[in-house]
Order: C-alpha cells, then sequence, then structure tokens
C-alpha cells in the first residue's frame, strides 16, 4: 500500500446533511429512523381528465388543430357545448351506398375528429364511430336541430347520430329522468367525482320545455352526491358577443351547479353568473367572433385570438378549468387562462419512498395507522418497485389489525429501491411506514461471539495488525488474522492518476451486502493530524453520496464485492485518505 494511503478506524464521524434526508422530485427517502409517516385523503386513484369544446362541426384546419390538441391532451372523455355539424344534417344521406354513412356530414365533421370517442351503433350506420364505451357527450345547438333557418334538420338527426342504437342500448344516458325526444334532449351523466346536467337550451319558443328542464335541473343536483355539478347547455345567459345572450336561460337554478358551460359566442369567455362562474368555449372550429365593446360587466376574461378548447381536471378536492388555445400555423399550444375551484392541491392518496438496498438483503416493511382513525378508518396498502422499475411487488401480508399491510421481499437487485403507501375511499387518515433492511450477516454481537470476551470490543485488536474488530466486521475479515486475504473484498484504497496534472481517481472494495448497523465514510486530511473531511458516506438506507456533488461510480467486478470509484478534481497538494465506520445508534 503507497504511504501516504490510510486505513483507520473511527467509532463515530461528524454529522453530515445526508443526501438522502432530501426529497427528490417524485418521492421522499426514509430518514435513518427507518421510518416516516404522512396522511392519505383517498380519491380517484388520478385526477379526471376531460375536455370541452364547442362550435366545431365544420371539416378544416381550425377543427383539425383543435381536435389534434385535444388529443395529446389524452382526455377522459370529450363534452360538447352545442354546434357539433354546420353541414347538411339529414343523418341519413349518403353519397356512397357502399359504405353505410361514411359520406355524410356527421360523419366527416364529428365522427372523422372524433370517431374513436363514440360508441358505434351495433348495425355499424356510422363507421366513424369505434368506441367500445360512450366518451362524447354532446349538447344540442342551435346549427344541430331544426328550427333554426340557416339548417334544414331536426333533432332526429342529432339523436340518430348520438344517441339511437336501434338493435342495441341506447348510447347516451337514460337514466335519472333523462329525456330524448323530437322536441328535446337532456341528459345527466356521472364521471368520478363530477356530474355533468347536459340541457337543451335551442327551444326558445317553448316554455313548457324549459318550465320542465329547470324543474329537472333542480331535482337532479339536490340528488346528486358528486363533489362537483357542472351545467352544460348551447347558448349563454351572458355574452360579451354582439348577439343577444339567451334571455330564456336566465334561471336561478343555474345558481346550484358549481359551474356553467356554453357555447354559441365562437370565443373564449369567463363571466361571473351571480357568484357561479360560466365559461364559453365557442372556438372549437368555426370563424372567431368580436367581443363588443364595452364587454359585459360581469366579463372576466375573454379571449378570441385562438382557436381553443377546455381542459378541465377533476378530483374530490379541486377542479381546474384551463382555457388552451392553438396556433393554425405552428400548431403550438398557448394556456390562455386557469380557473381553480375548490383546493388548488390534488387529493393524496399515495405517497412514495425511496431507500437503498442491496441484493441478498432482505425488504421488511410495514404500515400503522395510530389513533384517532376515521370512520371508516385508513386501509393502507403497499407496493415495492425494484430498481429496474418492473414489475412491482404488492404487499401479501395483513397485519395483526386486519387493516395494515406487512411486506417481505429478498432483495435481487442492487440500487434505489421505492415503495409506495396508498389507500382507496373512503378511509382516510394519518399513517406511520416502518422499514427494515435485513442483512444475512449476523449483527456485531454474534460476529464477535466467537473471540475471548477480552477482545471482544470494537475498539480491540486482536491480531495486531493495525485494525480494530469494528473495522474488521466493516470488511468481513478475520479479526485473529493479520491482514486482508486475496480473495476478500477489501484490498486497500487504490489511487490513479493518468497523468502528474490529470484527475485522481480513488476506489476501493467493499463486502456487497454490508454487515448490517454501520455506517461508512471516506475521509481526506492533508497529513495524518488532520483536519479531516468527509469525501463521500454511505448512510443507512441510502447508496453512496459524494461531498460538493462529488460523482461516484459503483460497479460489481465480483459476486459479493461492490466497489465504488470517486472522481477527484487535480491538485498538487498531497493527501492522505481513509476509510472510517461507526455503529448505527
Amino acid at each position: 500500500m503507497p504511504p501516504f494511503l490510510r486505513l483507520l478506524a473511527a467509532l463515530a464521524f461528524p454529522s453530515l446533511a445526508l443526501a438522502d434526508e432530501v426529497p427528490g422530485p417524485d418521492s421522499a427517502a426514509f430518514t435513518a429512523s427507518g421510518q416516516v409517516s404522512g396522511i392519505l385523503l383517498p380519491g380517484l386513484e388520478e385526477p379526471l381528465r376531460f375536455a370541452v369544446v364547442g362550435d366545431f362541426g365544420l371539416s378544416g384546419v381550425p377543427l383539425a388543430s383543435v381536435s389534434s390538441m385535444m388529443r395529446r391532451w389524452d382526455p377522459d372523455f370529450i363534452v360538447s357545448t352545442g354546434d357539433n355539424n354546420y353541414g347538411p344534417l339529414d343523418s341519413d344521406a349518403d353519397s356512397n351506398p357502399a359504405l353505410p354513412g361514411a359520406q355524410n356530414s356527421w360523419e366527416s365533421n364529428v365522427g372523422a375528429f372524433f370517431g374513436d370517442y363514440l360508441l358505434g351503433r351495433e348495425d355499424r350506420k356510422f363507421p366513424l364511430q369505434q368506441a367500445p364505451t360512450q366518451r362524447f357527450f354532446p349538447t344540442v345547438g342551435n346549427h344541430d336541430s331544426a328550427p333554426d333557418p340557416s339548417n334544414g334538420g331536426t333533432i332526429d338527426d342529432y339523436l340518430d347520430y348520438f344517441h339511437f342504437n336501434p338493435t342495441g342500448q341506447a348510447r347516451l344516458p337514460t337514466d335519472r329522468n333523462a329525456v330524448h325526444s323530437s322536441e328535446v334532449s337532456y341528459y345527466a351523466v356521472r364521471q368520478g367525482p363530477v356530474d355533468l346536467f347536459v340541457l337543451d337550451g335551442d327551444v326558445p319558443l317553448r316554455p313548457d320545455l324549459i318550465a320542465a328542464q329547470r324543474a329537472w335541473l333542480s331535482a337532479s343536483v339536490a340528488a346528486s352526491t358528486a363533489r362537483w355539478k357542472l351545467a352544460v347547455f348551447h347558448q349563454p345567459p351572458l355574452t360579451s358577443g354582439y348577439r343577444a345572450a339567451a334571455s330564456w336561460m336566465l334561471w336561478d337554478e343555474l345558481k346550484l351547479v358549481d359551474a356553467i358551460l356554453c357555447g354559441h359566442d365562437h370565443f373564449y369567455e369567463r363571466l361571473d353568473y351571480f357568484g357561479t362562474p360560466l365559461f364559453i368555449s365557442g372556438a372549437g372550429g368555426q370563424y372567431l367572433y368580436a367581443f363588443r365593446d364595452p364587454p359585459h360587466p360581469r366579463s372576466l376574461f375573454r379571449s378570441n385570438s385562438l382557436y381553443s378548447a377546455l381542459l378541465v381536471t377533476a378530483d374530490q378536492s379541486f377542479l381546474r378549468l384551463e382555457s388552451r388555445g392553438v396556433s393554425l400555423s405552428t400548431q403550438e399550444e398557448t394556456l390562455l387562462e386557469t380557473t381553480t375551484l375548490g383546493s388548488p392541491e390534488p387529493v393524496v392518496n399515495h405517497h412514495t419512498y425511496r431507500f437503498f438496498a442491496e441484493s441478498g438483503e432482505t425488504i421488511a416493511l410495514r404500515s400503522a395507522t395510530p389513533p384517532p382513525l376515521s370512520s371508516p378508518p385508513l386501509a393502507p396498502s403497499l407496493d415495492l418497485i425494484p430498481p429496474s422499475g418492473l414489475p412491482l411487488i404488492p404487499d401479501h401480508l395483513s397485519s395483526p389489525d386486519g387493516r395494515n399491510s406487512e411486506l417481505s421481499h429478498l432483495s435481487s437487485q442492487t440500487g434505489s429501491w421505492q415503495v409506495k403507501i396508498s389507500a382507496s375511499a373512503p378511509g382516510r387518515g394519518a399513517f406511520l411506514l416502518q422499514l427494515a433492511i435485513l442483512s444475512p450477516l449476523p449483527d456485531y454481537a454474534r460476529w464477535s461471539a466467537s473471540l475471548p470476551p477480552s477482545q471482544a470490543d470494537p475498539t480491540a485488536d486482536p491480531d495486531r495488525d493495525g485494525c480494530s474488530n469494528l473495522l474488521e466486521y466493516a470488511l468481513q475479515s478475520n479479526p485473529a488474522q493479520p491482514g486482508f486475504p486475496a480473495d476478500g473484498a477489501w484490498q486497500g484504497l487504490r489511487l490513479h492518476r493518468p497523468s502528474p496534472d490529470g484527475p485522481l481517481t480513488l476506489s476501493f472494495d467493499l463486502p456487497s451486502p454490508l454487515p448490517p448497523g454501520l455506517s461508512y465514510q471516506i475521509e481526506a486530511a492533508p497529513d495524518l493530524q488532520g483536519p479531516w473531511q468527509a469525501l463521500a458516506w454511505r448512510a443507512p438506507f441510502a447508496d453512496w453520496q459524494g461531498a460538493d456533488a462529488l460523482p461516484i461510480l459503483t460497479s460489481s467486478p465480483r459476486p459479493g464485492t461492490r466497489r465504488c470509484s470517486l472522481a477527484l478534481p487535480p491538485t498538487s497538494t498531497r493527501h492522505f485518505f481513509r476509510l472510517a465506520v461507526s455503529r448505527n445508534g
């Protein structure tokens, strides 16, 4: 061993700000105690995401751009605020009998862009409708049904395309007193924490149908258990557009919902509907409208510079509505405005913690739910994630209380592991998560039991080779035989410098897995008197870490051995290096 290398044992080393105590971007870490705590508020496994678009129904570059933007969001479903089709509205019109429905304007203006969100009829009348479940929920607009003079279709064509299924189940909801007739179409649909009440506002000359819907909305909202309740219809009761607002839709019942979604005016606008936010999302593909000056006094935000749609994200704690526009020339997406109702943070139904384990060690995890318990009580579950990422290892034991989980797994990989603790609704509350890393090697007491009692102290050196019992134990060498065996993991600290002024590499081998109950540290000093400073360390539940982001490379040159290499910056100053070992606790 070169004269400037020293190997020393220490019973303690200075307190360090260990890197494993600093949470990463996606997970926190176990501290040296092997226990963490937190709170779980179960809701949806992932927040619900859906898109809202209106006044899009004409094939062309604007609709293609908006629909492509929406597809990038990967929404769970799509809501239309009306005017789904500006073309000829006869759903039986077909210029190509060999391909039923393919030439129909409903297919070219809706199915071509959203067909994989539409449940297909069993008779396959509209081939572009290909979804296994209905994930498109439309609203009747004035361009979707008579008596609008600009088209000759009827509401029956709208229902034929979206709802009717002569040989199968109806494709739009029919429960909760929904109505789908040649006069009017309205329904409610529950998706996760959101209840959508889809109204038909295109009946301005039918006060009886308006009154029936007002009564239906009031009763339906009162009966709903959803966290968020949204009303959806076409013509807005308030607007900054040049066209008159829909006075027949000025309902007190709309104040019962959390938000109102409309279309009809070809822009994006957010207004205050007497305490309830009203969103106009009508910039889905038809030419954009101007705003009148001055705008409506209840207008809070307006944009007509881009074609746009709404991305809505929701769970049990928050509802976020993002108006997003798209450039027709560059396809670049722009966030126009974000509105959040409820808590700005999503429900926390899982936490992930990371720790380090070596091959051959046993990972033991246990959850606990301390009192006071919620009603119903929290029932955590555990998933262990190996360094390779897959496969997940679920908990397989139930603790005696029948509520908490235990997990024990023999590691076959060396690296950074993660454990995910999660829970499903309705239980919620605090938890403790305990981790133990069990080495196959004996602890110090068992290892030193074969030594004479007078020579079993960690500071003793029975073979007088300059290495204490603690160091011999840490390196898994023989305390009764001087030096280190040729086939042992430890062969000393090694230095390599390819050129006199080049970088210096310090490397060393240690047993793998390491014996339990120890921490390791590599230190450097200008002389043997010190001061000694830490270059790298390995603390419980963490891999080797370098001071000041010092890079550390690890490898396994042979079974049972793990090599660490530290790349040190070039220096002309002479240094001594040592390995320091301490007992935990």
